[in-house]
């Protein structure tokens, strides 16, 4: 039992730390504005919404600025193109280092006599919320793929087109993260308090419940 409350507290200190991973998406991907969505809807359609906050008709004088300055708007396009695969790599190490390790707790919770049908709603949940976030992130690197080899000075109009779906869907990303980190906040800490407290109440009753039966048995000899 007391490793068991020992697990519970480090893991619900360890899971969804907003600065491990909100902190990054802020830095990587700056002046984003966070959308209204709803996490069932296809990535298309919310990815139409998003492209809304971006639209702005490309005219033939911008056409020309756009075709003078784009290749080496590329060149910095690809370098923030491998920081995101690098944070995609981090994200997925850490999205499953959390499910992992709050798996295998709601086994030893229920191995312990504890009901885990909440928590174990709560990370089927967050398996799809993390599975959301990884697919937006690998469009928004594709993206970024697709802004870096179109010919922006035959084509500047492509260019811009590609670069504006390319900030939509960062937008959905940090949104993404801010959800799930929100629903572990909300949802997922907040059962394992619950839980840890389910853990102490146990751990104070069964000495007197021990205690108890000992003055019984006494008693009767």
């Amino acid at each position: 039992m007391k490793n068991i409350l020992k697990a519970v507290i480090v893991v619900g200190l360890l899971v969804g730390s907003p600065g491990l991973l909100l902190a990054q998406a802020d830095k990587d991907f700056t002046e984003v504005r966070v959308i209204e969505k709803t996490k069932t809807r296809a990535f298309p359609v919310r990815l139409e919404e998003a492209k809304k906050q971006f639209e702005d008709r490309i005219s033939k004088a911008k056409e020309e600025r756009v075709a003078k300055a784009c290749k080496q708007a590329q060149i910095k396009i690809a370098s923030v193109k491998e920081k995101a695969q690098s944070f995609q790599a981090r994200h997925g190490e850490i999205y499953q280092k959390w499910i992992t390790k709050l798996t295998d707790l709601s086994a030893r919770i229920a191995a312990a006599g504890i009901d885990t049908t909440t928590l174990d709603s709560y990370i089927q949940e967050l398996n799809a919320l993390v599975a959301q976030n990884i697919s937006d992130l690998e469009s928004y690197v594709t993206g970024l793929g697709d802004v870096s080899v179109v010919d922006c000075e035959a084509n500047p109009a492509a260019f811009y087109s590609a670069l504006q779906t390319a900030r939509a869907t960062r937008a959905l990303v940090v949104d993404d993260t801010k959800e799930l980190l929100a629903y572990i906040r909300s949802n997922i800490k907040a059962e394992l308090q619950s839980i840890k407290q389910q853990l102490q109440d146990n751990k104070v009753s069964a000495p007197a419940e021990q205690s108890t039966g000992q003055n019984v048995d006494g008693g009767t000899q």
